[in-house]
């Protein structure tokens, strides 16, 4: 008699879900206020440079130079807000990670919005 027929196949373990805490409306919403905020320092630094700086030196470049420490400070936004939303969206708290991105994000759109809009204003003049 021969040995029964038997199959070494099995089935497969099933996938791994998030174990991170569940997404919560009020930190999302904590996380898109505070890059927000953020935002809103930044632009505000850089407005009261530029506006300090319009009495002659910004002619001379001083406008120059409050634009570039604006910048400066966006990037460090960007260390301060985006990459930590990231890595909270990855390693965990997903709620305050995805409110983070959503801030930073429209902050950058709107900044993007009055970016253009001084340019179209400066060329009117």
């Amino acid at each position: 008699m021969s040995p029964p027929v038997t199959s070494e196949w099995t089935v497969p373990a099933p996938p791994r879900i998030a174990t991170g805490r569940p997404v919560r409306g009020w930190r999302l919403v904590a996380g898109v206020l505070l890059s927000l905020v953020g935002h809103l320092l930044v632009t505000g630094f850089g407005v009261a440079l530029v506006r300090t700086g319009a009495d002659g030196a910004y002619l001379e470049g001083g406008g120059f130079v409050a634009l570039f420490l604006m910048l400066i400070f966006e990037i460090a936004l960007v260390l301060c807000c985006a990459l930590p939303g990231l890595l909270l969206l990855l390693f965990g708290d997903r709620g305050f990670g995805i409110g983070l991105l959503i801030g930073w994000a429209i902050g950058v759109a709107v900044l993007v919005l009055l970016a253009y809009l001084t340019i179209v204003a400066a060329r009117t003049v």
